[in-house]
């Protein structure tokens, strides 16, 4: 297949814009050529008019699924133009819509995007896969470590999948948490040494902006005058994971399994933070550094959940996975021959690895002990 395919459009209905802006900005780092009206429509331009030329232009479309993207006429007319023009559209399914989404698209295998407890990384990294497959050419040095996961699902996706939630319903614990410490700074200037003999005037900070748990609905697409950002507060969720509030500033807890020279798996048994975690295989004088080879990782703020996998695996090869990975948390990356750092390949036995975190030795893994049960690194 020639990866030749640059430019992708994306059809959504404005109560999934913030869904939208942050795949146009993701892929837009992965060497793709996005569209998405908020971004590419200036203003007082003829948006019908720049839409149809776009459509035309463009190498296929990314479908966001939702009630809202199903009534919409604007979208229809959209992927309807692709699919004239023989051009592949791809359905995420975003919000359970509820019976046919359309003759046309029920036919065609969709990626699902729906749970709203999974973490955008890995939906996102389906959507690449999905790319991929249909000959774009996604950046080469970033699309290593894919997820491997059921990504593609045949017929109209199931009614009852979980629906968003209520907008500004994941914003309120913050806000609270944010008055709480509010008034905690005031009380503690009010306490201080001296501080009755003053007036004391104190402002406290706004809340921080709160990190969806969903993304929040903003007004629907009806007319070309409805292109303009939407306000500061339904902008998108910046990239966050749950393991990152409990996993601290530096710990880490993970299980270094070897199979062979076909692969080397790191299993995170607990929520850990990869910053700085590197791997030195005996021999080597340069560590392996996790956050730099998975760019899953990068996205994840370097962090990764209990059950999550990083796993490095021998071209060609088809290792079976860990029972301790979720594949749906799995990062896995493709390596050559001559980059299997764990294994001695002329002499072919397993090197023992020293697990790192900058200059500081955690753990030396033997060979022995990963090959076996794996090596319980935690600190």
């Amino acid at each position: 297949m020639a990866f030749d395919k640059k430019r992708i459009f994306i059809s959504y209905a404005r109560e999934d814009k913030a869904f939208a802006e942050q795949l146009h900005e993701q892929l837009s780092k992965y060497g793709l050529d996005v569209w998405l009206d908020v971004k590419s429509v200036p203003p007082g331009a003829d948006w019908a008019k720049l839409v149809a030329q776009d459509i035309s232009r463009s190498d296929g479309l990314l479908l966001i699924m939702s009630p809202d993207s199903k009534a919409s006429p604007n979208v229809e007319v959209e992927w309807q133009q692709m699919l004239t023009q023989g051009k592949p559209v791809i359905p995420l399914f975003f919000r359970a819509y509820g019976g046919s989404f359309s003759p046309e698209i029920d036919k065609l295998s969709y990626i699902d995007v729906s749970s709203q407890s999974e973490h955008f990384t890995y939906k996102f990294r389906r959507i690449l896969d999905g790319l991929k497959a249909q000959g774009f050419a996604v950046t080469e040095n970033l699309t290593e470590g894919l997820y491997v996961s059921k990504t593609v699902h045949v017929g109209p996706p199931p009614s009852s999948s979980v629906q968003a939630a209520p907008p500004g319903s994941a914003r309120m614990p913050l806000i609270i948490g944010g008055i709480v410490i509010a008034a905690a700074i005031i009380a503690l200037l009010l306490l201080r040494p001296g501080a009755g003999a003053t007036t004391a005037t104190a402002t406290p900070t706004e809340p921080p902006t709160a990190v969806p748990a969903s993304i929040t609905p903003a007004a629907e697409i009806t007319s070309p005058t409805e292109t303009q950002p939407a306000p500061t507060d339904t902008a998108p969720a910046p990239i966050a994971t749950t393991a990152s509030a409990s996993a601290g500033s530096n710990r880490i807890d993970v299980r270094v399994v070897y199979s062979g020279p076909d692969s080397l798996t790191v299993i995170v048994q607990g929520d850990s933070n990869f910053a700085d975690i590197g791997l030195l295989a005996a021999g080597s004088e340069d560590a392996v550094n996790l956050i730099e080879r998975f760019d899953g990782l990068q996205l994840a703020g370097g962090t990764a959940s209990a059950g999550a996998c990083l796993r490095f695996v021998q071209d060609g090869n088809t290792p079976p996975l860990p029972t301790d990975c979720e594949s749906s948390k799995l990062l896995s990356r493709t390596v050559s021959s001559a980059d299997v750092f764990w294994w001695d390949t002329v002499a072919n036995q397993a090197r023992s690895l020293s697990v790192r975190r900058g200059d500081e030795n955690l753990q030396l893994c033997s060979a022995a002990v990963a090959a076996a049960a794996g090596c319980v690194i935690q600190g």
